[in-house]
């Protein structure tokens, strides 16, 4: 699914994500996405007509590839916007497919939660989602 043809067409959607791997193939509007080592700390700028107005950023299906989460929370935390992320938890249903992932860390449920707040953010609810077989929670954050 590609998130930008979800929105209204009145928004400003700038996709970002991390560099694919060799040989791998996205499908969609990847083309458009701007691919920036999030592990280094490289982050998507808000373009300068956007700055003030509302915003929103989603990062979704990436922690569990980041290698220092913590870093990446607080990056986060200085867009000053709601934040929606996912996470599987190595605790939720499906867990030993979760572990047998490509991942940089392995956090339960409580941890990442813990991490959450310790960054700054205050979980305004969340709600759980199947994704190829594993039990992902989105978290809606606000930054307090």
């Amino acid at each position: 699914m590609d998130l930008g043809e979800q929105l209204p067409p009145t928004t400003h959607y700038v996709p970002a994500d991390e560099a694919p791997p060799a040989g791998l193939v996205f499908r969609g509007n990847f083309h458009k996405t701007k691919v920036c080592d999030l592990n280094a700390g490289f982050f998507p700028t808000v373009p300068p007509f956007l700055v003030g107005q509302r915003s929103y950023v989603a990062a979704l299906g990436v922690i569990e590839y980041m290698c220092d989460v913590p870093s990446f929370l607080a990056a986060l935390r200085l867009y000053r916007a709601p934040v929606v992320v996912s996470y599987a938890a190595v605790d939720t249903p499906n867990s030993t497919t979760t572990t047998a992932m490509l991942r940089e860390n392995s956090f339960t449920s409580l941890a990442f939660q813990a991490l959450l707040s310790s960054a700054g953010f205050r979980i305004g609810g969340t709600s759980s989602i199947p994704v190829g077989g594993l039990n992902n929670v989105l978290y809606n954050l606000t930054p307090v």
